[in-house]
Order: C-alpha cells, then sequence, then structure tokens
C-alpha cells in the first residue's frame, strides 16, 4: 500500500517498489519484552487465515470514551481474554484489544547493483526507472523513517554486552535522531540486521564504487527500532513508532513489517500520521496466497 501525501509522491512513489520486493520471513517463535527479560508470548488464533496472530501477555491496549489516544494497560497477570471480557463491558471503554505482534518482512541480500539490482532501472523487465528519476531528484531534503529492528548507523559501545558498528555502505547516508522502543533510549541500533538493509535499499551511500545504491540516497534515514533481534515486536511499539516519527519531522515512514491481525490503536497511529501529511510505504503480498497484512490492509488512510 502507498499513502502519499500532496508534495512528496514524485520523489518517494518510487520508495512503494522496494516492499514489492520483500519476501515473507516465516514467523518464529514470538517473544515479549518484560524489562530486560524476554518470555513466551501468548498465542491466539483469529481464524482469519491459516496466518496466526500472536499478542502480548503483558499488557492490553485500551482507548476510553472521555480519552483522544488509546493506552496500554498493563494485565498483571490476569488472562489477556478475560481482562478484555471485562474492559469491553465497560461502557465508557471505546475499544479494548490485545497487543498484537508484528514481524519483519525480509529482503534479498544482493550485494552490488549491477547486475543484481536490475529491478532499479531495465524497465522492459519490471525496474522502476531509477535512473531516469535521478535525473529529476535523489530525495534530497526529505526524511524518510525506517521503522523497523533499528539500522547500523553509528558506531556504538554501550555499557554492557553488546557493541554496535556503522555499516560500511551507510558511511554516507544521512542520518537525523531515531529513537529505540525497545531499550527505550536514543541509540536505535541493529542487532538483527533487517533494518539496516532496508536504510541501504532506500538510501544506502552512492555512486562510491562499494556495495549497492540507495533508491533515493539523497534523502536522511530516521532509525526507528520497534522490533527485537528476533526481527518480532509488539503493534504497540510499531505504532509508538509511527508517532514518534511523525511528531519528529519524517516526510515518509517506511514499514516493512506486518501482522495478520487488526488493531484499532495501529490503524489511529496510520491516521495520526496521515493526518500530519505524511507518507506511509507498507510492505504487502508477503505472505502468498495469505490476506493482505496491517498495517498495509489499511486503505482507508
Amino acid at each position: 500500500m502507498l499513502l502519499v501525501s500532496t508534495g512528496t509522491k514524485r520523489v518517494f512513489s518510487l520508495l512503494f517498489l522496494i516492499t514489492l520486493l520483500i519476501p515473507s520471513l516465516s514467523h518464529a517463535e514470538a517473544l515479549e519484552r518484560d524489562g530486560l527479560v524476554r518470555t513466551p508470548r501468548v498465542e491466539h488464533t483469529l481464524n482469519r487465515s491459516a496466518t496466526e496472530a500472536r499478542f502480548t501477555n503483558d499488557e492490553v491496549l485500551v482507548k476510553y470514551t472521555d480519552e483522544s489516544r488509546a493506552h496500554r494497560h498493563p494485565t498483571r497477570g490476569r488472562n489477556v481474554g478475560e481482562l478484555l471480557t471485562e474492559l469491553q463491558a465497560d461502557p465508557n471503554v471505546e475499544y479494548a484489544e490485545p497487543n498484537y505482534i508484528a514481524y519483519a518482512f525480509m529482503i534479498p541480500n544482493d550485494p552490488y547493483y549491477d547486475p543484481y539490482q536490475w529491478n532499479f532501472d531495465n524497465g522492459n523487465y519490471g525496474g522502476v526507472h531509477a535512473e531516469t528519476a535521478w535525473d529529476v531528484t535523489s530525495g534530497t531534503g526529505q526524511v524518510v523513517a525506517v521503522v523497523d529492528t533499528g539500522v547500523a548507523y553509528e558506531t556504538y559501545n554501550p555499557l554492557g554486552p553488546g557493541n554496535f558498528a556503522q555499516a560500511p555502505d551507510l558511511s554516507g547516508t544521512n542520518f537525523v535522531p531515531g529513537y529505540d522502543f525497545v531499550s527505550n533510549d536514543t541509540h536505535p541500533n541493529d542487532d538483527h540486521g533487517h533494518g539496516t538493509h532496508v536504510a541501504g535499499t532506500i538510501a544506502g551511500t552512492t555512486n562510491e564504487g562499494n556495495g549497492v545504491a540507495g533508491l533515493a540516497h539523497g534523502a536522511s534515514i530516521m532509525p526507528i527500532k520497534v522490533l527485537a533481534s528476533d526481527g518480532s515486536g509488539s503493534y504497540a511499539d510499531v505504532a509508538d513508532g509511527i508517532r514518534y516519527a511523525a511528531d519528529h519531522g519524517a516526510h515518509v515512514i517506511n514499514l516493512s513489517l506486518g501482522g495478520p491481525a487488526s488493531s484499532n490503536y495501529l490503524r489511529d497511529a496510520v491516521a495520526y500520521a496521515h493526518n500530519k501529511g505524511v507518507t506511509i510505504v507498507a510492505a504487502a503480498g508477503n505472505d502468498y496466497g495469505q490476506p493482505v497484512s496491517y498495517p498495509a490492509a489499511y486503505d482507508d488512510h
């Protein structure tokens, strides 16, 4: 799905094509965040498709009729289904729903522009005429938020385990500050790899004789980490990442992720960004033969 706001259509209609190149990542065992401890999540089947919709067991999402925005409601050990039934019976509750899990959609790891990135040009075989587009613009002045597993955008050695290094092909890429909703800090580094690949496809350093070319290599990347090292994350974190991007100057939000369940909390975030004039690009069609995943399935924003 491509959502276009006035003034960015010419530059970023190309970014939609990125999502068409992403085969599906099979669903691994989903994990939830409980401080720094991750424990198995509750699983739930919606009967919407053969794809299971899983959710966290530590919180649900609730919006009261007198609130402008929903919030996270801790379960405090209660059964999710029982708590939701109780909340949904409250006339003051507009909606109460599980905090579903979203998953990263995998990208093929092709290291060179020619011939492996043939789809950037080569219009006779389904390419996007990128070289012609680059004569008009490379995306300079636009900010693309990559809401994903983080990005290998900095060399960072925090106290404790885990050191991070900038990906070589992002050494010339422009970055603006982002946020890590998994660790709740301002260093959204990538401990999975998916978000780094997405960022490189969008705005990897180009025309320096190394690695791959970025489709909108003049754009700036805003890294926003909402998926953990296993490639999964809660809808609430995804939604909060969307709102953060919209509030901090993103012109485009890229969501190469999705889940099988609809969510009011997630849809509200998409609507919020759309109403602020942000272009939203979400992956779709990655599970062949299955219904369109969310948030791509929201066609009214």
